[in-house]
């Protein structure tokens, strides 16, 4: 009747909250109630070393060695020990539990054990034969033989490897914690009781742990949101891998737990390596906060590298523990902190050196293991300071990048709306020329390599019917390059009486002045009404008529000297192609150049049709086209 309950019992405490806090306190007020029904064995014998014997009732065990009650690590003298040991203990029933229905208690237990009553195996954990496999421990209560004597003999047959095996998801998943106490024997309903309430009391314990695997997770998809937002900023993408990472092989780790999968399997070992290695996601974090400690990148990957080499040997194959890895949290600290305090100095980024800050100050409550206790007890709570250090580093890394990302948000917005500005600007002072005039047909093509570009052309027709035409190209993209041939346009509309030569030199003047560095190639044609062409030019690509390119006086560009006179070259009329350096140095995916030749060879066709063909050969830089003829 009991074990039916106790087994709907467990059902519902694995459906919900209330009915587990319901399950706790009916729990306890049966335990509270019936402690004398159960008996703790405290004196034990210990033998290092197998023999199936060791396990029957009449074996004489007087020189072994006595021992207190079997705890959950195998150790001597603080240094845990590995192989295969036999505890042994004698107990005499009293009356009033002699004819019940027992059973023997046993604790959380590193990692595979036996248990025999009077040379009868009652069960266990694990296995032991013909190769040990480990399993996740958990308290557990086992039924004593029916038919036994008054006085019993209890032998444990218990293993446990060079190393502890994957004890990350263990104490995320909750199974170490709650009551710890010594085997015991006392009625069965009683003791399957107690030992479901002493797990229930280990999860209730390891919440806080569980909680903050949840946090770290959300913390990590939050992180990853702002990296798909801005994909330039890897950043974010590291810090969403290291604090996601953390939480999830924590939550991985309950899963193998739920699973019972072998201590020493390749799963469960990857779980806590993945667990592990997610700490070296933060050194990568801060390489992005301080680009030239590109060395840190290299050395905490060459640190991980060595440390998931010793796990596999100290975890998996269990070989035993190399003690130099016990450097190692100290090492990335050592790292981390020259990050900071580079990052701390530099007064631009002070903002990132306190996040690079709190980091270390994660990495040195990890470290601080090493000395003591990293768990702290509350109203049966246990909370670690790792994660706690952990959380909080991953909640002020956030709240600071949040605070960048929202300033980034908003430069690119006032970005943006400069480029818009620029380009309303350019398309004004571009579209609103005139495509000829009544003596000369003029085609004009203009492709941007970004939202606004470096080119500029103007057209401008005199009162005497001649028309000059001024193509330039100003050094470098984007919106500086736009505003300065805007400026440029602007300048051009109180030269329009000039001669092509006079105008470059006007414009050299007014660019030298305000330039910052920047420079600006330019030509400048005057069409005249008996068909000859004046033409001007300052470091442009020469124009092409008639499919030939044209030998012109070249010049320096605008700029770079003051007060440089531009020589001028009087040809004869024809079909004129001006072109910037855009079509020239297209480049296609094999590296190769659109180059002189080819334009050459198409500078007949439309202003569209060559610009195109330069599109598609591969456009790295602004493409500006304009095409002049004579009507007559």
């Amino acid at each position: 009747m009991w074990k039916q309950r106790q087994h709907n019992l467990g059902d519902g405490v694995e459906g919900t909250i209330l009915i587990r806090l319901i399950s706790s306190f009916a729990l306890a007020l049966l335990v509270a109630s019936a402690q004398e029904g159960a008996i703790d064995l405290n004196r034990w014998k210990v033998k290092a070393g197998d023999n199936p014997a060791w396990a029957a009732s009449d074996f004489d065990d007087q020189s072994w060695q006595a021992s207190g009650a079997p705890q959950l690590y195998v150790t001597r003298a603080g240094i845990q020990t590995s192989g295969i040991r036999w505890y042994r203990t004698r107990l005499r029933l009293p009356p009033v539990l002699a004819t019940q229905s027992l059973a023997i208690a046993l604790p959380p237990m590193d990692e595979a054990y036996e248990v025999f009553v009077d040379g009868v195996r009652v069960g266990g954990i694990g296995s032991i034969d013909p190769s040990p496999v480990g399993r996740f421990d958990r308290h557990a209560a086992y039924p004593l033989p029916a038919q036994r004597s008054d006085t019993i003999t209890i032998a444990i047959r218990r293993w446990a490897g060079k190393s502890n095996s994957n004890l990350v998801p263990l104490t995320a998943a909750g199974q170490i914690g709650g009551t710890k106490h010594p085997p015991r024997v006392g009625l069965a309903a009683l003791l399957q009781a107690q030992e479901e309430l002493h797990r229930l009391e280990g999860e209730r314990s390891r919440s806080p742990r569980r909680a903050a695997s949840w946090i770290l997770l959300l913390l990590g998809l939050i992180a990853m949101v702002l990296y798909f937002e801005q994909r330039a900023r890897r950043e974010y993408l590291w810090l969403g891998l290291a604090m996601g990472s953390f939480g999830l092989f924590s939550h991985l780790g309950i899963v193998a737990v739920s699973l019972d999968l072998p201590r020493r399997s390749l799963i469960a070992s990857l779980i806590v390596l993945g667990y592990i290695a997610a700490a070296s996601w933060t050194s990568l974090f801060l390489k992005e906060l301080a680009p030239r400690a590109r060395w840190l990148m290299f050395f905490t990957w060459g640190i991980s590298i060595l440390q998931a080499i010793w796990f596999f040997t100290y975890y998996y194959f269990d070989f035993e523990r190399t003690e130099y890895i016990s450097f190692e949290p100290a090492i990335i600290l050592c790292a981390q902190a020259i990050v900071a305090i580079s990052l701390l100095l530099t007064k631009r980024q002070r903002r990132d050196g306190v996040v690079a800050v709190f980091l270390v100050l994660f990495t040195l409550v990890r470290f601080s293991g090493r000395f003591g206790s990293n768990l702290i007890d509350w109203q049966g709570y246990t909370f670690d300071l790792r994660d706690m250090a952990l959380a909080a580093s991953a909640l002020c890394c956030l709240a600071v990048l949040y605070l960048r990302f929202r300033d980034e948000q908003k430069e690119q917005r006032r970005q943006a709306q400069e480029l818009a500005a620029g380009q309303r600007v350019q398309e004004f002072l571009l579209q609103s020329e005139s495509t000829g005039t009544s003596l000369f047909e003029v085609e004009k093509a203009y492709l941007p390599a970004l939202e606004v570009g470096g080119d500029f052309y103007q057209l401008m027709p005199r009162s005497d019917g001649t028309l000059m035409v001024v193509v330039g190209d100003v050094s470098g993209k984007g919106l500086e390059a736009a505003m300065m041939g805007a400026r440029l346009l602007g300048a051009l509309e109180t030269l329009t009486d000039l001669a092509p030569g006079e105008v470059l030199s006007r414009l050299n003047q007014t660019l030298h002045r305000r330039s910052q560095g920047g420079f600006v190639t330019c030509c400048c044609a005057l069409f005249a009404t008996d068909g000859t062409v004046t033409i001007a030019n300052a470091g442009h690509p020469a124009p092409y008529c008639d499919g030939r390119e044209v030998e012109v006086e070249a010049g320096l560009p605008l700029g770079i000297m003051d007060g440089i006179p531009y020589g001028e070259s009087v040809l004869a009329g024809g079909r004129f192609s001006f072109v910037s350096d855009g079509v020239v140095e297209a480049e296609n995916a094999h590296r190769e150049l659109f180059g002189f030749d080819r334009t050459r060879e198409i500078s007949g066709k439309s202003a569209q049709e060559i610009a195109e063909a330069a599109r598609a050969w591969g456009q790295t830089d602004d493409i500006t086209v304009v095409t002049v003829r004579s009507k007559a």
